[in-house]
């Protein structure tokens, strides 16, 4: 792909104008399953050759929060949610800013769906994983209805640690993986 040749595609700038053209194009709501996992593998590859120091991840996740789960077609919000969680799941929550995963999370529970709002929960699984326990989170914990809480408590029974991620930036490569807390 371009991003995995191009050393343009490391810039900040670069990387959101690939956002916004997927976003705004029709690749998030392709009813094509190769343009679907084209579109994931691409975001994947613009979060992972950021450069260390950039705030691409997380430009990457406002822009799928201000135009994919935001949008008016439904398949577009769904295909925005699970690649958050994806990302989320692939490259660690340390990548990404708290605060940017939190108001996702919050978009996410106040979705009219009930597969989006789920997505949502394990968004919060994930945060509450990296950090041990839910306590930095109880405000948004707070927030939740009884059985979305309930829906939480079963996922961290479920598995309790964060995984490892399986994707590195590439900037980090070679550097010893430890399971750092996520920015602030």
């Amino acid at each position: 792909t371009y991003s995995d040749c191009c050393k343009g595609a490391c810039s900040e700038d670069t990387a959101s104008q690939i956002m916004s053209l997927l976003l705004k194009g029709a690749a998030f709501a392709s009813s094509r399953p190769s343009t679907l996992k084209t579109t994931q593998e691409l975001v994947f590859k613009l979060v992972e050759v950021a450069p260390q120091g950039s705030s691409t991840a997380d430009n990457v996740v406002d822009l799928i929060q201000q135009h994919g789960l935001k949008a008016k077609k439904p398949k577009v919000v769904k295909f925005a949610a699970t690649l958050v969680l994806q990302l989320v799941q692939e490259f660690g929550t340390s990548v990404f800013n708290v605060s940017k995963l939190s108001a996702v999370h919050e978009t996410l529970v106040a979705n009219s769906n009930d597969k989006i709002r789920g997505v949502g929960i394990e968004v919060l699984a994930e945060l509450c994983r990296t950090f041990g326990s839910k306590t930095p989170l109880q405000a948004l914990v707070d927030k939740l209805k009884k059985s979305q809480q309930s829906q939480l408590d079963s996922l961290l029974d479920k598995q309790p640690t964060a995984k490892h991620p399986s994707r590195r930036l590439r900037c980090l490569r070679g550097v010893q993986i430890a399971t750092q807390p996520p920015e602030e």
